[in-house]
């Protein structure tokens, strides 16, 4: 069972408060430590895994009004004796670590830094070369390092929790990943196609990147599903990061190499619009999904008013997902 020890710094004043709120929502544990020279006390509870959520969001409006506060989680890793509690078989659809655990590790992940950038850069080098040598454990290898899991699962959270600024910034950081992704990969193509033509053009693993059928769609749906999960149940893998991967790099690489072949002449532009479109649909179903799954596992914000900007958010990326989800859909029925 997953404990957390809460550790909260408070005015005197609230002290007693903040004890009624362990008690009404059934904590472990709670200890009070004498006040300190400016007036705050340290009081620590430990919290079972399925009630956590609650005690924190009672005590954030308990203390929204006092000054120089501060609510901290820490992990346990062992409590002795042990403690035997069913209520963790009882919350198995519900959120394995509070919304702000999980947001901290949203945002840790949803920046523009100096890793993802390189790690963008030679992800999609790697890629472009599988996809033009038709290598398959090449491709393998780019989508282990590509770091394009972070800013999608981001910008999902932050829908599902109203938050326009790491709305933003997910935006900006997956932008920033995919459009190095078709740089890099046009650089790879002109270069290939300067020194060695344009053969590259019929390998089947770059030709399979330009079919945008409804197979796509479901890889997507899959890949953003099986994120949010992971990421709400604690058990992030590498693996599902590959998975985001899979769904985007190669499109976006072949849309690159196939760009680096219309530049230099060859009749590819066609070919480069379809594993464009293919990099958009898998995008728009990979953030659907993942908001979905985030709003039926209940993540949720704190306030009423945080709620109704949380739901405007949710449907306006729904309905514009929704519509590009559509646009594409429309075109494969189109034969696009």
């Amino acid at each position: 069972m997953a404990l957390r020890l809460i550790e909260i710094i408070a005015p005197e004043g609230h002290t007693d408060t903040v004890v009624a709120i362990g008690d009404r929502e059934g904590v472990l544990s709670v200890t009070v430590a004498p006040p300190g020279p400016d007036g705050r006390q340290i009081v620590h509870m430990i919290v079972r895994g399925a009630g956590r959520q609650a005690v924190i969001d009672e005590l954030q409006r308990t203390l929204s009004s006092a000054k120089n506060w501060r609510v901290s989680l820490l992990p346990v890793e062992a409590s002795i004796p042990l403690v035997k509690d069913n209520a963790e078989k009882k919350a198995e659809n519900t959120l394995r670590e509070t919304r702000e655990e999980l947001y901290a590790d949203v945002v840790a992940n949803s920046g523009i830094r100096l890793d993802f950038i390189l790690l963008s850069i030679l992800s999609a080098a790697v890629a472009s070369v599988g996809l033009a040598s038709d290598s398959v454990a090449v491709l393998v290898g780019a989508m282990v390092i590509a770091p394009l899991l972070g800013p999608l699962i981001a910008l999902a959270f932050g829908a599902a929790t109203g938050d326009g600024r790491l709305i933003g910034r997910a935006l900006l950081t997956s932008a920033v990943g995919l459009g190095l992704a078709i740089l890099v990969s046009t650089a790879i193509g002109a270069v290939l196609v300067t020194f060695e033509g344009a053969s590259f053009l019929s390998s089947s693993e770059l030709t399979q990147r330009t079919h945008v059928g409804y197979g796509g769609a479901v890889v997507g749906l899959a890949s953003g599903a099986a994120a949010a999960l992971a990421l709400t149940s604690g058990s992030t893998s590498a693996l599902v990061g590959v998975m985001v991967a899979v769904a985007l790099m190669p499109p976006a690489c072949a849309a690159g190499l196939f760009l680096a072949a219309v530049a230099m002449g060859e009749a590819a532009f066609g070919a480069s619009f379809h594993a464009l479109a293919l990099a958009a649909l898998n995008a728009a179903c990979i953030v659907v999904a993942s908001l979905i799954v985030f709003r039926l596992r209940g993540l949720t914000p704190l306030t009423f008013y945080e709620r109704e900007a949380a739901g405007r958010h949710m449907l306006l990326h729904l309905i514009a997902w929704a519509v590009l989800l559509l646009i594409i859909v429309l075109g494969i029925a189109r034969g696009l």
